[in-house]
């Protein structure tokens, strides 16, 4: 029928029902309560007159509406209801959160997985995994039974209309996947924070709890001694708390990282264009320092005899973010995850994971208190890695260095240089230091991810 005309399609459906017969009659009523128990009340309520009232099909600005939306709108009173009420009778709903990251770590419905829009245009690659990680929570929360389970995805915006712009490009992403039952929140956040009159079904992250699980983390000392992998716990389906633990997994890419990757390329490119003076290799030179007058990026692996001038320093720190543990191993994209300790400004240690995308490395520090949960303290593009150092005497300590420019490496190089001879007080490098038991194995795989994202494996083929 896709083929045919309007006209066509018309007839057909108006002369469909006189094939029917008697013996038919218990089936066709059978199949109607079907569709109409799995049909939102929000559709026959708002929109049943526009579909079936030759008054309002013709001037009615609801049927206008349907006309220009992507998916028809459900009334935030029927997804409250709905999941209060619980059992697998009616309509169910998993609620996707596509509001910004700091919107939602705010406060959010108890029961909403987030899914950070703005992804879907500043990391594709990364959108493609939490949409990975939805539909397994999805899968997971349906078959424990969880009040946040449905098969009906509905996804809810701030309310704002520059905002929501790219909650129905979300929605267009997932009508070309072919996804069944998709449907969007009317009047968005906004509406149903109005709507709720049960306070505990707002959920705002307690910070207090996050820093004082961070004071406690343990020491570099009582890690050598008790070195044995705890096991990840799974993740405890039969609660209602499943999708607010899982929700978090994925936040939206930092800004500021972003604006950093530019400034490095356009300020090297500079330089390199004005100051590239050919000049011949001496036993004298460091390798790195010669590929760096001509590449915009630069890796390099070198082992330091005292590295204590240096301390693990970064924006990104300070405003970590509270994710699930097993929601981020789900992801489509992480190729290797390692224990580590992670030491912070203090040089004080805290359990942690490291994991390695194909284009990005990620630190999730632990928490005492919730085993299945982390907060994200670092979110770093392979492709700004300049340096990655070791300890003579612990090489399972590694120091993974991040340049925003050429220039600004080169003067923290100095500082550096000049308060070792002057044993002033440290200075802080944008870095990450962690040890790593299996440190060989990890640096190996992280600096061949390295070399592809800088494209150095086509250089190295090129001089061979």
């Amino acid at each position: 029928m896709v083929d045919k005309e309007k006209n066509e399609i018309i007839s057909f459906l108006s002369k469909a029902p006189s094939n029917l017969t008697v013996d038919d009659l218990d089936d066709f009523c059978s199949l109607a309560n079907h569709y109409a128990s799995n049909t939102p009340q929000s559709f026959r309520k708002e929109f049943y007159s526009c579909l079936f009232s030759e008054t309002d099909r013709s001037f009615s600005q609801k049927a206008y509406s349907i006309y220009q939306a992507l998916c028809l709108p459900v009334f935030v009173q029927e997804l409250l209801q709905a999941n209060q009420l619980g059992g697998t009778a009616g309509v169910r709903y998993f609620i996707v959160d596509c509001r910004p990251a700091e919107q939602y770590n705010s406060k959010h419905l108890y029961t909403a997985f987030h899914l950070d829009a703005n992804l879907l245009l500043e990391d594709p690659k990364e959108f493609a995994g939490t949409v990975d990680a939805l539909f397994a929570t999805q899968r997971h929360a349906i078959d424990a039974g969880s009040a946040a389970a449905g098969e009906h995805l509905c996804f809810i915006g701030s309310g704002h209309e520059e905002e929501d712009k790219y909650v129905r490009m979300v929605v267009a992403y997932f009508l070309r996947r072919n996804t069944k039952y998709v449907s969007i929140a009317s009047g968005g956040y906004e509406i149903l924070a109005k709507a709720i009159e049960d306070p505990s079904m707002l959920i705002q992250p307690q910070q207090s709890k996050i820093s004082t699980a961070v004071q406690d983390s343990l020491s570099l000392g009582s890690t050598l001694k008790h070195n044995i992998v705890e096991k990840l716990p799974v993740i405890n389906t039969q609660t209602t708390s499943l999708i607010n633990m899982i929700s978090s997994a994925v936040k939206t890419k930092s800004i500021e990282v972003k604006d950093k990757v530019k400034d490095y390329i356009t300020h090297t490119s500079s330089a390199d264009s004005s100051n590239s003076i050919p000049k011949h290799v001496s036993k004298q030179d460091k390798v790195s320092k010669l590929y760096r007058q001509n590449q915009p990026s630069v890796f390099s692996l070198d082992e330091e005899e005292d590295d204590d001038g240096t301390t693990s320093s970064s924006r990104q720190h300070g405003t970590s973010e509270l994710v699930d543990i097993e929601s981020w191993f789900l992801r489509s994209d992480l190729l290797y995850k390692y224990e580590c300790e992670h030491f912070d400004e203090n040089d004080k240690t805290h359990p942690s994971l490291l994991l390695v995308s194909s284009t990005h490395l990620y630190i999730l520090r632990k928490l005492l208190e919730h085993k299945t949960m982390a907060n994200l303290v670092a979110r770093r593009p392979l492709n700004i890695i300049s340096k990655i150092t070791s300890k003579k005497n612990f090489p399972e300590i590694i120091t993974f260095r991040y340049a925003a420019n050429q220039i600004e490496e080169e003067e923290q190089e100095k500082a550096v240089k000049s308060n070792m001879k002057n044993n002033k007080t440290k200075i802080p490098i944008d870095c990450d230091k962690v040890y790593i038991p299996d440190a060989g194995d990890a640096i190996k795989n992280i600096k061949i991810l390295i070399m592809k994202a800088l494209n150095l494996f086509e250089i190295s083929n090129e001089n061979c």
